[in-house]
């Protein structure tokens, strides 16, 4: 069984809509679970959060999400962002998102391999 795409037709309180898809909106579902204690980078290892708010907030608006920088804890220090939606977002529905056709480069080859193989004499069977 191959993995669904997920899509969202999410509102901002302005009322801008747009309609987000697969990472970026699980990513939008994970910030509202999260709520007022955010999300950061270490809650996702081996994701690119940074990019992930970046396109919600191209999508949203710039000031649906927040950051705010918080002292790191451990043995690197520093800081890192503490991530926060911070505009009232309605997700209206889960849109079926479209399916998509086959490469036609692979099905036009391969029509094209068996015209020429059965010009040729051939075994189209092989």
């Amino acid at each position: 069984m191959g993995r669904r795409a997920l899509a969202l037709k999410a509102i901002v309180g302005g009322g801008y809509t747009a309609i987000l898809r697969n990472q970026t909106a699980w990513f939008l579902l994970e910030l509202a679970k999260a709520g007022s204690r955010g999300i950061t980078k270490a809650d996702y290892p081996g994701l690119h959060v940074g990019d992930i708010v970046m396109r919600i907030r191209r999508a949203l608006g710039y000031e649906t999400i927040t950051c705010e920088m918080e002292p790191s804890r451990g043995a690197w220090g520093g800081e890192h962002g503490r991530y926060k939606l911070n505009a009232d977002v309605t997700l209206i529905e889960i849109v079926e998102p479209k399916k998509r056709r086959p490469a036609m480069a692979a099905t036009m080859q391969a029509s094209n391999l068996n015209r020429s193989n059965e010009q040729a004499g051939g075994n189209s069977d092989v």
